[in-house]
């Protein structure tokens, strides 16, 4: 039961504390017009199918890396958390492309060109997003990595530090405070996620380096 609770409470509490800055932070988009909500809704959800692969490929990772953990083999589970993080990268930045050369297209399939702001707006979010397409992939796979590796409290507390030390302030300055545009959020989101992916990248590989490989 110990080892459940271990695992179980720091995922639970990842969860939640992205789950209220999310909420948050559109709160926040919503004081800035529903246009500028609309556009950024549109962008997310078309954003969302770019997630899919890396969420995937997470799950494969914390099966495999955990399996050799189990099996002591460390430069095996070193080996897999590596293929898994470029592979993720690599699909993500076909749809990193995607965002940038067709993105009139894909905002396109959910609002008629009669709505030109929200249009603009959201495939301005979207060549924005293009940019933290890698690191949210990576960031995905490394955090499911370290799951695997039994560490559920570092993806907590990274998660904690870049949702409400870095996106939740700066929204409120950037976004509630100065009511800069909605793609000052995608920004925004695109440094946190960077943020997000470094941390995990330097605890993964101080976790590596004390196997001695």
């Amino acid at each position: 039961i110990k080892d459940i609770l271990n695992m179980y409470i720091p995922a639970s509490l990842e969860e939640a504390t992205y789950s209220v800055s999310r909420l948050l932070c559109a709160f926040m988009i919503i004081k800035i017009g529903s246009i500028s909500f609309s556009a950024n809704e549109i962008a997310n959800t078309i954003e969302t199918v770019s997630i899919i692969p890396s969420a995937a490929l997470g799950v494969s990772a914390t099966t495999l890396v955990g399996m050799k953990i189990g099996e002591k083999d460390y430069r095996g589970a070193k080996e897999y958390a590596n293929k898994s993080v470029w592979f993720a990268v690599s699909i993500s930045l076909i749809f990193s492309l995607l965002f940038i050369f067709m993105p009139n297209l894909l905002v396109g399939c959910f609002v008629g060109n009669k709505e030109k702001n929200v249009v603009k707006l959201a495939t301005v979010c979207l060549l924005v997003g293009a940019i933290e397409q890698p690191f949210i992939a990576a960031s995905t796979v490394v955090e499911d990595i370290l799951k695997g590796m039994g560490d559920a409290k570092t993806p907590f507390i990274v998660t904690l530090i870049s949702s409400w030390c870095i996106r939740v302030p700066l929204f409120y300055y950037y976004i509630y405070k100065l009511k800069y545009s909605v793609v000052y959020v995608w920004w925004i989101t695109a440094f946190q996620w960077f943020i997000d992916f470094l941390l995990m990248k330097i605890i993964l590989k101080k976790k590596f380096n004390k196997f001695k490989l």
